[in-house]
């Protein structure tokens, strides 16, 4: 009898390791930002960076984003950062200083080298308009447009229907030599 109850508590105890241990965690779901930086003079990109944050059920109509500024004081540098809203991760930081220095602290980006060129450059999409964040801007979107329209990565974004944004970032509001676009594609 002892050898029977034994026998079977240690069945059981081995089916509760096989069937305890077999939950495999689902792999939850993203939503993606490209995030690009354009010369505001030259209109050329500089670097880009793709990122990635857990995928919320809202369905939004733009890009949910919050922004923080710490103001250039007493000869200290500030920053802005661009955050994304439902989860709060930082999407941008940028230095803020008096003699107009750039300075990008996240995320870390790649080179335009870095992004595959498609053939036939994209027109902007009819589906969506265009979002300036911490705006308005008065400044054409075209030019901005050409520097990001070519590569395969803007294409598979767009093809799934990507909100697109704009921000301008300004290391300093008098030295606008060094300001630059902050360029976000976003599908969620």
């Amino acid at each position: 009898m002892i050898v029977w109850m034994k026998k079977h508590q240690l069945i059981g105890l081995l089916v509760l390791v096989i069937f305890g241990c077999s939950k495999v965690d689902e792999p939850k779901e993203k939503s993606q930002m490209l995030l690009f930086i354009v010369d505001y003079k030259t209109e050329e990109l500089q670097a880009g960076a793709t990122l990635e944050f857990e995928k919320i059920s809202i369905d939004y109509s733009n890009i949910p984003i919050d922004i923080d500024t710490d103001p250039a004081e007493n000869d200290l540098d500030g920053s802005v950062s661009l955050y994304y809203d439902p989860t709060q991760e930082k999407i941008f930081e940028g230095i803020l200083n008096t003699d107009g220095r750039p300075q990008v602290l996240h995320p870390p980006v790649i080179a335009p080298s870095d992004f595959y060129e498609i053939e036939n450059s994209l027109s902007f999409p009819t589906y969506t308009s265009l979002q300036d964040i911490d705006g308005p801007y008065s400044e054409d979107f075209d030019g901005t447009w050409n520097a990001i329209n070519n590569l395969g990565i803007t294409e598979i974004f767009i093809n799934n229907e990507a909100f697109i944004g704009r921000f301008l970032y300004k290391p300093s509001e008098s030295v606008s030599d060094n300001w630059k676009w902050i360029i976000l594609l976003y599908r969620q």
